[in-house]
C-alpha cells in the first residue's frame, strides 16, 4: 500500500509495479485523501530537470535523477508529460547591453545558453506513473 497519490508515492507505486510485475504476487494499491490524484502541491507545480548547476555536490545528485526523467521522457506511455527545451541564463558581461528598466544599475548583460534541458509537467507525469503502476 502505497500513501498519497502525488508525484512521490505514483513513483513509489511506479517502481514498486516494475519490481514486482515478473512476479505478480503483489497488488499494488494506492491511497489518497482526495479523490483525484495530483491535486494539491503536485498539481500546482510547474518542473525544470536539469543537472546543469554550479555546485559540485548537487550536480552529483542531480546527475541520476536527470538521467531517470530522460529514461521516462524517451518512453510512449510518458511523452506528453516532458517537453526538451533550452535552458538559457543572463549574466553580467561587459561586452553585453543594459536591460531595458535596469540602465540606473549600471551593469551590462548578455544572454548566455546554458544546456538542454527538460520541462515536466508534474500533474500529467503523476497520473501517468499511476496508470502505469496499476
Amino acid at each position: 500500500m502505497v500513501v498519497g497519490a502525488g508525484v512521490f508515492g505514483a513513483a513509489m507505486a511506479y517502481r514498486l509495479a516494475l519490481k514486482t510485475r515478473k512476479s505478480e504476487q503483489m497488488k499494488i494499491v494506492v491511497v489518497d485523501k482526495n479523490a483525484e490524484a495530483a491535486s494539491e502541491t503536485t498539481g500546482a507545480a510547474g518542473g525544470l530537470i536539469s543537472s546543469d548547476v554550479k555546485f559540485p555536490e548537487a550536480k552529483a545528485l542531480l546527475k541520476p535523477a536527470e538521467r531517470l526523467h530522460r529514461e521516462l521522457a524517451a518512453d510512449p506511455a510518458f511523452q506528453d508529460a516532458y517537453r526538451s527545451t533550452t535552458l538559457h541564463s543572463i549574466v553580467e558581461d561587459a561586452s553585453g547591453s543594459t536591460i531595458p528598466g535596469y540602465e540606473a544599475l549600471g551593469k551590462r548583460y548578455k544572454l548566455e545558453t546554458k544546456s538542454q534541458c527538460l520541462l515536466v509537467q508534474p500533474a500529467k507525469l503523476t497520473k501517468q506513473l499511476l496508470q502505469q503502476a496499476m
